[in-house]
């Protein structure tokens, strides 16, 4: 095995292209009396090795902005200063930093992934590299550090079925612990938490909650990672079993993933009332004006409401105060509405089945009721009614379930 590329202090002081000797540089070409230093030199200064890194590494999707948002962000233009000189010197050490570091793989490798095109105040900036070199001002010690560190997230998150994401990455590099072990633990973390909070490429569990606050006290990693024990099995459950171990975590019933799931399989029942598949939970039955209330979960918390005549409705509790009273309230103002339209549905059906004729619907009848012609041809297309220009009302009965039907004859309905 390859032993890893140690540098010595001295070697470092003296790495990065020697920063001190650059700086020295700069005060001798601007000097001026005495020291001073303007905006636009140091801003030449970083663009020249960001165009060294380009050339060097053949990566183009540098911020367009790079420049502008250094150290020196903030002051005139043209103007020369002669206080704030260590400005000049964090300049320099970063322009050393970013020519080094396109010589070391893992700094490469990290600068192409989390860098964009975009600009520095772009949301897909991943990283920002000014912070990242001052947090980590040895180029050879930061690839070390890059390397251990997503060997180690990797090997933490194996059980969760995810791999360090580039954001994590990022957080880690910019504002996370510089020990190995500590930062693997807040990057697998933060990794979790980035799909926990919704991911839309994957289905999320939102346990965002327990990363922000957890009894009123913020909580770490270690924590946070504890509760989503079992993320791996929770990917592949069903969407009502996942988001009730979710509110289950959040009640702090369970400890983790692991347990809720295993709970859930004995606890919820698989219920597919009017084709809509849902998880309940028997022991929640309740009832309120004789009306039985069943609480389930599907992507979320639903509510199962039956009156015993064959009637039920399904009401969606989005928000977090929805309860069972508010979802029969729902359900009572829906059958209402429901009652009302099979009346008006009835009225219109006996208008059009007089016992002394036959009514007919003409094809300008489809487009006075807002249909379009494409839309009324491949219908009578589809139902062996092409080429002719009317039909009986009779043989759009069967297809009252499209709405462009019920249209039509509600309009013809109207004109009788």
């Amino acid at each position: 095995m390859r032993k890893p590329n140690y540098v010595s202090e001295k070697e470092i002081q003296a790495e990065s292209f020697n920063w001190r000797k650059e700086t020295m540089a700069y005060y001798m070409a601007n000097a001026v009396g005495r020291k001073s230093w303007d905006r636009k030199g140091l801003h030449a200064l970083v663009e020249s090795a960001v165009d060294y890194f380009v050339a060097k590494t053949g990566f183009k999707e540098m911020p367009h902005n790079f420049a502008t948002h250094g150290p020196y962000v903030g002051y005139n233009w043209e103007k020369k200063q002669y206080e704030n000189l260590e400005i000049v010197e964090e300049v320099a050490r970063f322009i050393g930093w970013l020519k080094k570091a396109a010589e070391i793989p893992e700094l490469i490798w990290v600068i192409k992934n989390t860098q964009t095109h975009r600009g520095m105040n772009s949301p897909y900036l991943q990283l920002n590299l000014y912070t990242f070199a001052k947090r980590h001002p040895s180029p050879h010690r930061a690839g070390r550090f890059v390397r251990r560190l997503r060997k180690r997230a990797n090997r933490i998150l194996f059980g969760y079925g995810l791999k360090l994401s580039w954001r994590a990455l990022g957080d880690t590099l910019e504002y996370g612990p510089r020990c190995v072990g500590k930062a693997a633990m807040f990057a697998a973390a933060k990794t979790v938490e980035q799909f926990a909070s919704g991911s839309k490429r994957r289905k999320g569990i939102n346990l965002n909650n327990f990363w922000r606050t957890c009894e009123g006290r913020k909580v770490n990693g270690r924590d946070f990672l504890v509760k989503a024990r079992g993320w791996r099995d929770a990917l592949t459950a069903p969407d009502g079993i996942r988001v009730w171990a979710e509110e289950k975590i959040q009640d702090s019933e369970y400890s983790c993933l692991t347990e809720a799931l295993a709970d859930a399989h004995l606890k919820l029942v698989k219920d597919v009332t009017d084709g809509v598949e849902m998880y309940v939970d028997p022991t929640s039955e309740t009832y309120i004006h004789g009306i039985k209330v069943l609480t389930g979960w599907q992507k979320h918390r639903m509510y199962l409401i039956s009156d015993g005549t064959g009637r039920s409705y399904h009401y969606q509790a989005y928000y977090y105060g929805s309860t069972p009273r508010a979802a029969v309230r729902a359900a009572l103002k829906a059958w209402h509405q429901q009652k009302q339209l099979e009346r008006a549905h009835e009225q219109m059906l006996s208008k059009l089945r007089p016992a002394d004729r036959t009514i007919l619907v003409y094809r300008e009848d489809s487009y006075r009721a807002g249909n379009c012609q494409a839309g009324t041809s491949a219908f009578a297309e589809r139902n062996g009614f092409n080429g002719r220009p009317f039909v009986p009302a009779e043989w759009l009965f069967p297809h009252l379930e499209n709405t462009a039907v019920r249209r039509v004859l509600n309009q013809v309905a109207n004109q009788l």
